[in-house]
């Protein structure tokens, strides 16, 4: 019988550079943050399988680091098989009101993690992320593709409905 092992870390990962801003219509530089910007990890290892969960508190990830990171993955996955390369991209959207009254919804994308990364659209993993209903990468998906079938757009759809009832 193989022994579980189970690991957390969290690292504040906050800098005092002033970096711009994205998803702004023109150029505009923070001045820091308020609270910490942290990455949290965790890790479970039965000694057969490895799984790592990480977290990150972000609003932007530049290219170069997307492209360290799936270099390094590419070349440490070509021994893992296919059934064991399942992903799920997931999205919770809460709502809460004045009075106290709340709700959440949650939406979620099945896939798998290519070895080799197909598609030029979107961004970060959606090369190596093969949808499994659209048969397709989230890079190969068009627009209207992928806000139908993500994570994101599922969660909003459900978000959309239930706020309904609270109107």
């Amino acid at each position: 019988m193989n022994t579980l092992k189970i690991g957390w870390a969290s690292r504040d990962v906050s800098t005092d550079m002033h970096l711009n801003m994205p998803g702004q219509f023109h150029l505009r530089i923070g001045k820091g943050s308020l609270d910490p910007i942290t990455v949290t990890a965790l890790v479970v290892d039965n000694g057969e399988d490895l799984v790592i969960f990480l977290s990150a508190d972000m609003i932007d990830c530049r290219c170069h680091l997307f492209d360290e990171v799936r270099e390094k993955i590419r070349t440490q996955r070509a021994h893992i098989p296919e059934e064991k390369r399942t992903a799920q991209f997931v999205s919770v959207v809460a709502c809460v009101f004045p009075d106290g009254r709340y709700f959440t919804v949650r939406g979620e994308s099945q896939g798998l993690i290519l070895t080799e990364g197909i598609g030029c659209g979107g961004f970060g993993y959606d090369p190596l992320f093969y949808q499994i209903e659209i048969k397709k990468t989230f890079a190969q998906a068009s627009p209207e593709e992928k806000n139908f079938i993500s994570h994101r757009g599922r969660a909003m759809v459900k978000f959309c409905e239930q706020i309904k009832s609270y109107l």
